[in-house]
């Protein structure tokens, strides 16, 4: 063997022994840090041209609640009743419009030969919202949109924003997206931006004492107060309403049958002032909505079965357990049409 060859085949065993260190140590972060797959756009899609939902939900990542619900409600009805939901991250009007027009409407309408539906069993549409939905982003936050190319974008929405405005901070979350799509498997890869590696190793190293561990709970919960409390002034921008207008035109105007639903919060994040303020303006402006545009109107903000246990550490989405619970109470509830196809 030639020293050349040598030295190439020094470098090839190298490249051998350092990527199987990498997979070596990210497979001990899966027990550390284990994956937790979450239902998105592509995915959503991808199941609704495979299957023809009879129930469609559009939401920000709450909607991902009704995928418990969805299950039961098949379970409830024998697979009559599928419903399919399409959970779009940092929710707010504006984006769920896009993902309706440039993801869902496409498939939604398309049609064979003959002129007929692809998918002809919708009937109905649960729009899941909340307060916080209406409001523009806060200054300083980034672009309202800013989880398009994250979460919705194709390549040609990705070569289409390239061509008008060159490759950006903004686009290249389109990439990171399809880089993350390329390693499944890899916590490495899939924590990126996130940081749940690095807190859960923290935490195994060091485990905070009781004490602390309240303080640092308390202190979040008071941060949540507050912005609740400050959103008073903040709902109902007009951009987003205008935006909810098209969606709701969109649906009703095919004949659907529209739910708004009001996403349960967690209670310890609900003060009285929040209740009498923000969350009573909110529900009193979609409850005129509803009304005015035909809508069914159902409330769950805070009349619900869950508690402050059944909310994950973000204090923002509820945990496993309480969607099953969740999922049976609103079924016996106000969500029993579902079950009985039932007018309003």
């Amino acid at each position: 063997m030639t020293d050349e060859a040598k030295r190439w085949r020094n470098v090839a065993v190298t490249a051998v022994c350092a990527l199987a260190t990498l997979v070596a140590v990210d497979q001990a972060l899966r027990l550390v840090a284990p994956l937790k797959p979450l239902l998105e756009i592509d995915e959503a899609m991808e199941q609704y041209e495979r299957g023809d939902p009879t129930v469609l939900v559009l939401g920000s990542s709450h909607a991902r609640s009704f995928v418990v619900l969805g299950r039961q409600l098949a379970e409830r009805t024998g697979g009559a009743e599928r419903l399919q939901p399409v959970p779009v991250e940092w929710g707010k009007y504006t984006p769920y419009l896009w993902t309706l027009e440039h993801r869902i409407a496409p498939v939604l309408e398309q049609t064979a030969a003959d002129g007929r539906l692809v998918r002809p069993s919708l009937k109905r549409v649960i729009f899941v919202t909340e307060w916080w939905d209406s409001t523009t982003l806060d200054i300083g936050n980034g672009l309202l949109t800013m989880a398009l190319p994250a979460r919705a974008w194709q390549w040609k929405d990705f070569w289409a924003d390239v061509f008008e405005n060159n490759l950006t901070s903004f686009n290249q979350n389109f990439l990171q997206r399809v880089w993350r799509g390329l390693w499944p498997w890899s916590v490495l890869v899939q924590d990126r931006g996130h940081e749940n590696v690095a807190g859960a190793i923290r935490d195994a190293l060091k485990r905070p004492d009781a004490a602390a561990k309240q303080a640092v709970y308390d202190a979040r919960i008071a941060e949540w107060q507050k912005m609740i409390e400050g959103g008073v002034d903040r709902i109902c921008d007009a951009e987003q309403m205008a935006a909810l207008d098209r969606i709701v035109g969109y649906f009703t105007g095919r004949g659907l049958e529209v739910t708004m639903l009001l996403y349960p919060r967690k209670p310890g994040t609900l003060t009285d002032k929040a209740k009498a303020t923000t969350l009573a303006r909110f529900s009193l402006r979609m409850k005129a909505y509803a009304d005015a545009h035909g809508l069914r109107f159902v409330d769950q903000t805070s009349q619900n079965p869950l508690t402050d246990a059944d909310f994950a550490d973000d204090f923002d989405h509820v945990l496993p357990d309480g969607n099953e619970r969740w999922a049976r109470w609103a079924l016996d509830g106000a969500l029993a049409f579902l079950t009985k196809g039932v007018a309003r």
